[in-house]
């Protein structure tokens, strides 16, 4: 099985307009697209499909009437016109007693010589069940993209992200800078290292776990960034409705 587990610290880090920063413990699932079936056989309490502590959805990611597989082959032709066809690999976190909590997944996309060619990143904003994709590409996969998805009430949309990808070997580190006019405003990072899949039963927990965890944290630190007095963003389909 070439699927696995990365278990790390996040990094969350604040610039302006007040510095406010906190790190976390967490796991991510490392799935290859090719083992879906294999991997959540490996527990009674993880399951594909199918109702469970611990799930894969396919319409949690990308979703569309494709397979998960088609549908970052046909992401990466319709934003760069290749007519890409290697192996893929998705690094998440899954639906935990039915709960949804992905803020973003990252899609490793290799060529047949197992080289890096491409990263797809799906970021979702969880409270408005909005998605948009970003399509890195080799060989050094330090791009600049524009921010398009309102993701944060606290973060302004004209903004661009820095994206920093290594390689997923032993260790998998991701870096995010979202700056708006060349002014650092928020960075994040994840620094991460390889944990075979060999006790589902305990990935189980610790994923039920830290999903809800996860939860607690975005509010709680929602609301010290609120009390911070940190300037609020108004969703942009929000604003126009209520401009009409």
């Amino acid at each position: 099985m070439n699927s696995c587990v990365y278990r790390g610290k996040v990094f969350h880090k604040r610039f302006m307009p007040v510095m406010h920063s906190f790190i976390y413990t967490l796991d991510y699932i490392y799935l290859n697209l090719d083992e879906i079936e294999s991997t959540f056989e490996t527990s009674f309490f993880w399951s594909a499909n199918k109702t469970n502590w611990v799930s894969f959805k396919r319409q949690d990611y990308l979703p569309s009437t494709r397979e998960l597989k088609d549908e970052v082959y046909y992401q990466i032709q319709e934003i760069s016109g290749e007519n890409f066809t290697g192996e893929v690999y998705m690094l998440t976190t899954l639906r935990s007693l039915g709960y949804c909590m992905n803020p973003i997944t990252l899609f490793y996309c290799f060529d047949k010589e197992t080289q890096l060619r491409h990263v797809l990143v799906e970021v979702h904003n969880t409270p408005w069940n909005q998605r948009h994709t970003y399509l890195l590409s080799g060989p050094d996969f330090n791009d600049t993209t524009q921010k398009k998805l309102h993701v944060s009430p606290f973060m302004p949309m004209d903004a661009t992200y820095e994206w920093g990808i290594g390689d997923p070997e032993e260790v998998l580190n991701v870096s995010i800078m979202v700056s708006q006019k060349d002014q650092r405003l928020f960075n994040a990072n994840m620094a991460l290292e390889r944990v075979e899949i060999t006790r589902a039963n305990q990935l189980v927990f610790i994923h039920l776990r830290q999903a809800f965890r996860m939860i607690v944290g975005i509010y709680f630190h929602a609301f010290k960034l609120w009390i911070k007095k940190v300037p609020f963003y108004a969703h942009p389909d929000k604003k126009s409705l209520n401009n009409k």
